[in-house]
């Protein structure tokens, strides 16, 4: 057999998976899988923080059906099972032994960079960076005594931009725009009327016009003007805008208008003629949206609308509006 060399001597049971990978189950060692076409062979071993893990490393007994499942007797540790077949999750989660492994497990929110990797924002574990290649982890947490830092720890949403900048959205830290080296904050001044609306910043999105829009929890929607460093808001005190300040999903239609889901039904701006219509929940009306309480929004590869709410999964008919 060349090279291949398992990992102990004491072998219970061997049996050969539809890919043609030999399955030994060994005492203490697992189970070795041996592949024949490259004469190599890989462990699996239990880990006691993983529950997709075998459950022990002393296999009693390997036996294969006739679906092709694979079933392992263990010591102590009942039968641990598995299916090729099934879809099965990656799972990524915070290991004390192991200090590359995921630093927090609380996870609000996604973004994925021009080199794919992955930014992702905590719940109070502050913002996290992925290296896919390397599988490294990189920590930027709220520091005090640093004004270059990320203004807070609970990270509510994310947004690469047109120049590859990162927008973060935090749970009453404001704004932060991360350029690489320094993240700036920008926070809502009573005192200031071009400033952020509100600190608590719960959607971001940026336009085919390069417009940003920010939604937030209590203060509405702001358009940012990176000209002249300011925000416009758009609030339901206007009278002609929201039917509500806090903003869930912020998504655009090919014909540039902008759609809001909202805590009371779904407003959409036309920006070419500056104005808003709406659509909400009508009791009376089986074909309105189900709930005025909006989650999400996204427009899919035939540009249909659907709305996620508190009350079931909506899809707009556009020649109706129903």
């Amino acid at each position: 057999a060349g090279d291949i060399r398992i990992n102990t001597n004491i072998v219970t049971g061997v049996t050969q998976d539809q890919e043609g990978i030999i399955w030994v189950g060994t005492d203490h060692g697992g189970v070795n899988l041996i592949n024949k076409k490259n004469q190599s062979v890989n462990f699996l071993l239990t880990d006691a923080e993983d529950h997709t893990t075998i459950s022990q490393n002393s296999i009693y007994s390997v036996y294969k059906d006739s679906s092709n499942n694979i079933w392992l007797g263990t010591y102590k540790q009942g039968v641990s099972y598995y299916n090729n077949s099934k879809a099965m999750f990656r799972l990524f989660r915070h290991k004390v032994s192991d200090p590359n492994s995921l630093p927090f497990e609380d996870v609000n929110r996604f973004a994925e960079d021009a080199k794919g990797n992955l930014w992702i924002g905590t719940n109070g574990g502050g913002l996290i960076y992925f290296d896919r290649t390397r599988k490294r982890y990189s920590v930027f947490r709220h520091n005090p005594s640093d004004p270059e830092s990320l203004s807070n720890d609970v990270v509510v949403s994310l947004y690469i931009d047109h120049e590859q900048k990162l927008w973060v959205g935090t749970y009453f830290g404001g704004l932060n725009c991360y350029d690489g080296k320094k993240f700036k904050r920008f926070r809502h001044n009573p005192s200031d009327t071009n400033s952020i609306s509100d600190n608590s910043i719960w959607e971001i999105f940026e336009d085919s016009r390069n417009n940003l829009w920010i939604g937030t929890l209590s203060g509405g929607l702001n358009r940012y003007d990176r000209k002249k460093n300011i925000f416009h808001h758009y609030r339901v005190e206007d009278g002609q805008s929201l039917h509500s300040n806090y903003i869930s999903a912020i998504v655009e239609d090919s014909k540039g208008n902008i759609w809001l889901g909202t805590s009371n039904g779904i407003d959409v701006y036309d920006q070419e003629h500056n104005r808003f219509r709406y659509l909400g929940h009508a009791d009376e009306d089986s074909s309105s949206l189900s709930n005025n309480n909006v989650i999400t929004l996204l427009f899919d590869s035939k540009k249909r609308l659907w709305a996620g709410t508190r009350e079931g999964l909506n899809l707009l008919d556009k020649s109706n509006n129903t």
